[in-house]
């Protein structure tokens, strides 16, 4: 299992691996860490300066971008640098 890294511009803040961490913007980087270190959405908006819908829409990126449905899997994808796949997603029809 990897252990999370630092981003050395914001000390105690985990970090997504490095593969998964190139698919996403800076942004979507530091509010991907922030949530992955437990912060709630209205906590990452006042600490960014950012709407909370805002960071709302970041995550959703995130999420979309590294094919992930929630903070959970994005959790899981930061400690083992994995994104999980707990099988289907409930919109994906099952193939026969």
């Amino acid at each position: 299992m990897a252990l999370l890294e630092l981003l050395p511009a914001a000390p105690g803040v985990a970090a997504l691996p490095d593969h998964l961490a190139s698919q996403l913007s800076a942004r979507e980087r530091e509010i991907a860490a922030l949530a992955v270190a437990g912060l709630q959405d209205q906590q990452i908006a006042e600490k960014l300066f950012l709407s909370r819908y805002t960071v709302k829409q970041y995550l959703k990126t995130t999420y979309r971008k590294l094919g992930i449905r929630s903070r959970l899997e994005l959790t899981r994808a930061a400690l083992t640098g994995e994104p999980a796949d707990d099988g289907p997603h409930p919109t994906t029809p099952e193939q026969p």
